[in-house]
């Protein structure tokens, strides 16, 4: 019954873990698209509007678009491990 439960409770953690890393990617975008308008936020959005070929972006959007990317980004992240063995 033991065994039964630590898996319950690892797949549990695990979703929970999943569902959570969602928003704190939007959250933590959100902020740094806030930071990022506060101090180079004219030059970023020439930058995308160079790049897209349109003046449709201004700064105001920059918050917008950090908590959009953070929340694709929150779905790609990906570890790297490796052992003390040569």
């Amino acid at each position: 019954m033991s065994k039964v439960l630590t898996w319950i409770l690892g797949i549990g953690g695990v979703l929970l873990l999943v569902v959570l890393l969602a928003p704190l990617g939007v959250f933590f975008g959100w902020i740094v698209g806030h930071i990022i308008k506060f101090f180079c936020g004219d030059f970023v959005v020439n930058g995308l509007n160079l790049l897209c070929g349109s003046e449709r972006f201004s700064p105001e959007m920059l918050p917008t678009i950090g908590g959009a990317l953070g929340f694709v980004g929150a779905f790609f992240k990906s570890t790297s491990s490796s052992s003390g063995k040569k």
